[in-house]
């Protein structure tokens, strides 16, 4: 075969592996067993990628499932303090009226007391006067 033969073929088909030498053979061989581990282990790593990508995304739907919970638990939280802090309050303002009501009952007993002493003051005056007349119209 002649170099020009040779030089029209490789440019135009390229060489073909029965033409290459045992060490190119060689070298190819080996390429293309990397090329296949290559591959392979790309593979292995893109199933690898997508199960881990799967359990992250079943993790996060976890996780997002559980603040909802959360989130959910201290808005009841949240509304029983509200209820809690309204009912004391009210309580506060019950306790004060009721405070309010005793001192005015205090002041009105008071009051009372004082009218009461006055009234038997006065009953004792009268009784006193009307003992005197009688005294006084036994006398005559």
């Amino acid at each position: 075969m002649s170099t020009v033969q040779h030089d029209s073929r490789s440019k135009s088909s390229g060489a073909r592996l029965q033409e290459l030498c045992p060490e190119d053979k060689a070298k190819i061989g080996e390429l293309v067993r990397k090329l296949a581990e290559e591959t392979r282990q790309r593979q292995e790593v893109a199933i690898k990628y997508e199960k881990e990508k799967e359990m992250l995304a079943s993790r996060l739907r976890e996780l997002e499932s559980q603040t909802n919970r959360h989130e959910e638990e201290k808005n009841k939280i949240k509304g029983k303090l509200t209820e809690s802090v309204r009912l004391l309050q009210h309580m506060k303002q019950l306790k004060e009226q009721a405070e309010g009501d005793k001192t005015q009952q205090e002041r009105e007993l008071q009051r009372l007391k004082e009218e009461m002493i006055a009234r038997e003051k006065q009953d004792k005056e009268r009784e006193s006067l009307i003992n005197q007349q009688q005294a006084l119209i036994a006398a005559s």
